[in-house]
């Protein structure tokens, strides 16, 4: 089980979908880089994109567009 500590939302226009979605890569790829903490990038807690657990971080799907 996870305890939450944070939560954080993206909103893209469609039009700039890419471009966002490029966006948000570079943060977590950040986030992975500066703090040690597990954490998990989920899509409406149904899908997850990415994983920073013991093993670093993966990313499981790519959420672009094109």
């Amino acid at each position: 089980m996870w305890t939450v500590g944070a939560r954080c939302y993206a909103f893209m226009r469609p039009s700039t979908y890419d471009d966002g979605w490029r966006d948000v890569e570079r943060f977590v790829n950040l986030l992975a880089e500066h703090f040690s903490q597990r954490f998990v990038l989920s899509f409406e807690y149904s899908s997850i994109y990415a994983v920073r657990d013991e093993q670093g971080l993966r990313f499981l799907k790519s959420g672009l567009a094109t």
